[in-house]
């Protein structure tokens, strides 16, 4: 076969369209990859603001170390102690404005960030699967003759994070929900040492 040197060029300008092909192609895929990669580790950072602790206090820390603004006693459940912090810099759990957070203590351990949103349940359920994902679980419970609750949950990495949403008989949903943080490890410890289980108790 005889070829010409037309044919020839042709034949390297064919390889180069493919190389540079191949090229973009190869591009593209790490380019993909590379944003997935920045996506799961800024959801794993968002994450890990609030699965270690909550606004600086870590699960288990006493609460003779608490830093910052000084613990005021608000309220006693059982062993259960309640406190708010004065002058707390309230921030936002994702896109949700933070109204206020009880700091619960059993046995002076830190395992409790009770906080209430100003939000309706689509929203703050929508802004914490953005976080968190898809939920554990989901229930009605009973609490009153005139109102129930609609309760979400999510289990993550030895924390529960629960949503309660208040609906009154009539169907109608209150805008305030609140959002709960609890240390499933000092749980399993209160388990042990009580005989009633606090957290179910309003």
């Amino acid at each position: 076969m005889i070829r010409t040197e037309g044919s020839t060029k042709c034949g390297e300008c064919f390889g180069r369209r493919i190389w540079m092909k191949s090229l973009l192609a190869l591009w593209g895929i790490l380019s993909l990859l590379s944003v997935g990669a920045s996506a799961l580790g800024d959801t794993a950072s968002k994450q890990g603001v609030y699965l270690s602790g909550f606004m600086g206090i870590q699960w288990g820390q006493s609460i003779t170390e608490i830093p910052g603004p000084q613990l005021e006693f608000v309220l006693k459940e059982g062993p259960i102690e309640y406190y708010r912090r004065k002058n707390d810099k309230l921030a936002t759990i994702g896109s949700l404005a933070i109204e206020s957070v009880l700091y619960g203590f059993w046995r002076e351990r830190f395992f409790e960030a009770r906080i209430t949103v100003m939000s309706s349940t689509r929203d703050a359920l929508k802004a914490l699967e953005l976080l968190f994902g898809e939920e554990s679980s989901a229930e009605r419970r009973d609490v009153r003759w005139f109102y129930y609750e609609n309760l979400y949950t999510w289990e993550k990495l030895g924390t529960r994070i629960t949503l309660t949403s208040p609906v009154t008989r009539v169907g109608k949903v209150l805008e305030e929900c609140t959002v709960t943080f609890v240390s499933e490890r000092i749980i399993e410890e209160m388990k042990i040492h009580e005989t009633t289980d606090y957290l179910a108790i309003e």
